[in-house]
């Protein structure tokens, strides 16, 4: 209750600066993380938008010169960064003291003893920062009763300078004072001294939790920067290629990972690579199992393995006219059903991308085999009238026929085939080999 009274400190400095007012919070026992809502009310302005980080952000940038209503990137953006400015303002003022992390395991992806290992450093610096006040307090209440011992002790020697300038007259007297003062004297130097001994063992004990907390929190942010900057290197191996999974099998008992084909030749090189990926080599292994795992990797294996299992079919229109844009149209299917393992939206996925690039490849073919086409008709009219300048007009077959032969291309006059006779010719052959 006490960190949940500070919360509503904060929250309420944090509204009035906004320009609201802090209206009430609610704590919530009944979940299975107790919580508390704190709510806000904006009298003069009536909309809260203000009043919220994230939304406020958002404000400004669309109150800004050049925004756009279509810019929802830039806007989530302001509101992600307003919202984690919060977080980090509301964990130093608050949740640090109590022992809290920042972040969570799967930030870092930290194994579980490990975040618990991080988890208790953490509390032990928080109560070092508590203990640290207390043990303040007690070493100035030993400098103070020392200053006091010290006074103390003055004004003894000042009595005693007295009873000295007393004694010519009363030495008997004068004596028993004495061996009274200096043993009183005496008994409370001996407690200054303890008071003073305890209070110097305190400091010591708190510099050196102190000390070790410090080294503590360097260590783990050492630990973290070397996890994330190896974390990061290994996925973008996997990713590139320079790393691969190998799975368990009859020769290797347990799945590793190996170096991929775009991995270095170079043994000192790859060793270099080995150690900088150490730190986070579990969760590099994990990933590469997932991405080895994955249906897209499975049909590609299958596919390296057996090609023929990919079926493409190529339909074009034969009634199309000539000069026509639709005879540079073609129907391409892509069938992955022999492909075994994959899911049905797996499969939709990767046959319309390999329809789409097949289709528009084969356009371009086709594009391409058309200019060249008439290229060569237009060398043909060109020939075909200088021949009927020559020798008068002719049979415009026989003609044709003609210059396809001068010109060596006389499977321009052969007539393409028709596919659905391709078809039935398919058809009977089948009924022929079932009948044999």
């Amino acid at each position: 209750m006490d960190l949940f009274q500070q919360v509503v400190r904060f929250e309420t400095d944090r509204l009035e600066e906004a320009g609201g007012q802090f209206a009430m919070a609610v704590v919530h026992r009944d979940e299975a993380h107790m919580h508390i809502h704190v709510y806000g009310v904006d009298p003069v302005r009536g909309e809260v938008t203000w009043l919220h980080p994230g939304k406020a952000a958002v404000d400004n940038i669309r109150r800004g010169a050049g925004w756009k209503k279509d810019n929802m990137a830039e806007q989530g953006r302001a509101y992600r960064h307003a919202m984690q400015q919060w977080q980090d303002d509301i964990y130093t003022s608050v949740f640090r003291n109590a022992g809290l992390m920042r972040y969570g395991p799967k930030r870092f992806r930290l194994p579980r003893a490990e975040y618990l290992q991080q988890m208790a450093a953490h509390e032990q610096l928080a109560v070092t920062r508590r203990d640290l006040p207390e043990a303040r307090k007690t070493i100035d209440e030993a400098h103070s009763l020392q200053e006091s011992i010290e006074a103390n002790r003055r004004d003894l020697e000042r009595k005693k300078r007295e009873f000295e300038e007393y004694v010519t007259s009363k030495k008997c007297e004068i004596q028993i004072a004495e061996d009274a003062l200096y043993f009183e004297q005496r008994q409370k130097q001996a407690e200054g001294d303890q008071i003073i001994a305890k209070a110097e063992e305190a400091k010591r004990e708190a510099d050196a939790i102190r000390t070790k907390a410090l080294r503590q929190k360097e260590l783990n942010e050492q630990y973290i920067a070397r996890h994330d900057d190896a974390l990061e290197a290994g996925l973008a191996a996997v990713d590139d290629g320079v790393i691969s999974y190998q799975p368990s099998s009859g020769a290797v008992k347990q799945d590793t990972l190996i170096f991929g084909p775009s991995a270095p030749k170079d043994d000192e090189k790859r060793a270099i690579l080995k150690a900088k990926w150490q730190p986070a080599l579990k969760v590099i292994k994990k990933y590469a199992r997932r991405i080895w795992s994955s249906e897209a990797a499975q049909c590609e294996r299958q596919f390296k393995a057996d090609p023929s299992l990919v079926d493409v079919q190529v339909n074009y229109n034969p009634h199309a006219e000539p000069q026509s844009d639709d005879i540079l149209k073609m129907d391409v299917k892509v069938s992955l059903d022999k492909i075994k393992g994959l899911s049905k939206p797996m499969k939709r996925i990767l046959g319309g991308i390999a329809n789409v690039i097949a289709t528009q490849v084969g356009n371009e073919a086709l594009k391409l085999v058309r200019s060249k086409m008439l290229d060569e008709f237009y060398a043909l009219k060109a020939y075909r009238d200088q021949h009927r300048q020559q020798y008068g007009t002719a049979d415009p077959k026989a003609e044709a026929k003609m210059s396809f032969q001068e010109q060596g291309l006389e499977n321009m006059m052969a007539k393409a085939p028709d596919p659905r006779n391709a078809e039935r010719r398919a058809r009977l052959d089948r009924k022929t080999v079932r009948r044999d």
